[in-house]
């Protein structure tokens, strides 16, 4: 190779070296460039977050959005838990909150209805032994379901940072946040389909209640004035009667002060299940003369009965909502289920040991008006 042709590659060599390291910082510049936007937007999406996790509590589409902004965390946190944990006990604070025995009548009270007047029926429909089996068996798996809604329910407080949820609420954030990412944009439909039932049992159940207090009422006085019975009012003017104290009983929102009135509910109900003991023993004849099982239908018509004279899905989540220590929601499950299943099983036992294929509903009807 000539000098010549040295010389001239040197040249090109050092006219290419130029270019080569203007297109190297070049590529420096926007690699930099892009990680200052991308700091920019992480930075602006942490503010974000802070922003709406600043506050005391949060909506559910808040928190969805938090959700989708932070995809790496996944729909299981929270975003600040893993900074801050949150103890939903301590946030119950207030004057109404409600302590273990007065939450202990609360479930009592909202199991035990109307229904265990009818239990001694409800044993005569599917056997004396085969109805105090079912009867365990609905209660145990009664006690489960509210141990698993509350669990659930405490289990969204620290994620939704919240001390307590509504059944909408909790049905809504349930599905919103679950694994099953298909039925997350239907959270809304589930919400409205929890008011909805809701709405529709408690209303049904109330209005049962109303007509059993009035036929009482109406029973009572008429067997202690002979003018009543003459005039043989009909039970709508009862139920008129007693809808102005339940109204003005309805007007207590807080379960604190209801608290009272439920420890008295209870009181009446354990008066009534001894009585049914007392005059049920008085006309009781061989056991053995009591079938032990009746008929498959006998049974599906005792499980109705049955579970409307203990359910208190209805009450859970309030009565939880309004403790000092929720915390200690299982002692209330353990000795409330504890009384309700006590409490409906002797009704219904010794009423159909006592009236046999005669029990008809209430059990009350059974009791004599004086006692000689």
């Amino acid at each position: 190779m000539s000098s010549t042709e040295r010389d001239e590659r040197r040249e090109q060599q050092a006219h290419e070296e130029p270019q080569e390291n203007q297109e190297i910082q070049e590529q420096q510049q926007n690699v930099s460039q892009e990680q200052r936007e991308e700091e920019g937007t992480s930075s602006k999406r942490e503010r974000t977050l802070e922003r709406k996790t600043s506050a005391y509590s949060l909506s559910l589409s808040q928190y969805m959005e938090c959700m989708e902004m932070r995809e790496s965390t996944g729909y299981q946190v929270y975003p600040g838990t893993e900074r801050e944990d949150y103890d939903f006990n301590a946030e119950r604070f207030g004057v109404y909150s409600t302590n273990l025995i007065e939450s202990t009548a609360h479930l009592v009270k909202g199991c035990l209805g109307a229904g265990i007047l009818s239990m001694h029926e409800a044993y005569m429909f599917a056997g004396l032994w085969t109805s105090v089996i079912v009867t365990i068996i609905l209660a145990t798996i009664m006690s489960h379901t509210m141990m698993m809604l509350v669990k659930s329910a405490q289990k969204m407080y620290p994620l939704l940072r919240l001390p307590r949820l509504t059944y909408p609420d909790l049905l809504e954030v349930a599905v919103a946040t679950g694994p099953w990412k298909g039925l997350r944009c239907f959270s809304k439909c589930f919400r409205y389909a929890a008011d909805f039932f809701l709405f529709f049992q408690m209303c049904g159940t109330c209005c049962i209640y109303e007509i059993m207090i009035a036929n009482t009422l109406k029973g009572v006085l008429e067997a202690v004035s002979d003018s009543l019975q003459e005039s043989n009012y009909d039970v709508r003017i009862y139920i008129l009667i007693i809808t102005v104290p339940l109204l003005a009983i309805c007007l207590i929102r807080s379960l604190k002060y209801l608290a009272p009135f439920a420890m008295v509910a209870d009181t009446f109900v354990a008066i009534c299940v001894l009585t049914t003991i007392y005059y049920s023993l008085k006309q009781a004849q061989n056991i053995s003369d009591r079938p032990a099982w009746k008929s498959f239908s006998g049974v599906i018509r005792f499980c109705g009965i049955c579970l409307y004279s203990m359910d208190g899905i209805g009450v859970t989540l309030p009565v939880e909502n309004n403790m000092e220590r929720p915390r200690y929601f299982y002692v209330v499950v353990a000795y409330g289920m504890t009384i309700v299943i006590t409490s409906i099983t002797i009704t219904g036992f010794f009423g159909y040991w006592g009236w046999g294929e005669e029990c008809t509903s209430p059990v009350t009807i059974h009791m004599p008006m004086t006692d000689t």
